[in-house]
This record gives C-alpha cells, structure tokens and sequence, in this order.
C-alpha cells in the first residue's frame, strides 16, 4: 500500500506490537517510537525505520544493542537529525 495512506501510530502500536521500532537519525542516532509516541510523528515526510522483534530469542541481542544506542542517544542530549 501507499505510506502516505498509513497510520503510522496503528502500525507501530498493532501490527508490530511486538517488535521495538525507531528513528534511524543521522550519526548512528536512533530515537525510540514504541513506547514513546509524539502526536508530531503523524505527519509524513521521509524516514528510515529500524525494528526488531523482541519475542524472538535470537534476536534479543539485537534489540538490546538498539536500546543502546537508544539510550546513549539520549545521553548526548541530541536533536533529532537525518
């Protein structure tokens, strides 16, 4: 379907429910939407999205080390970029 027609707030919080998806920013940055929704994201412009599902054993390394740069993220007290 077309982006531009989706809900993105529905997607993250239904359809990916159980996955942990973020803002892939400039510098290795990643800014966490699940969890953390701003009405602000509703508008459409391009992005890059990162998720992983974190019911997947596997994939858990993954999804820790995405928290990290996350949280790290925050530490720098960073503004969003591309």
């Amino acid at each position: 379907g077309r982006w531009t027609e989706q809900n993105l707030k529905i997607l993250i919080e239904d359809t990916l429910r159980d996955f942990a998806c973020y803002w892939r920013g400039g510098k290795g940055h990643l800014w966490r939407i699940t969890g953390c929704w701003q009405d602000h994201y509703r508008k459409h412009s391009w992005s890059y999205l990162s998720c992983v599902n974190v019911r997947v054993e596997e994939a858990k390394p993954i999804a820790e080390k995405m928290e990290e740069v996350f949280q790290n993220t925050l530490a720098k007290d960073h503004v969003f970029s591309e």
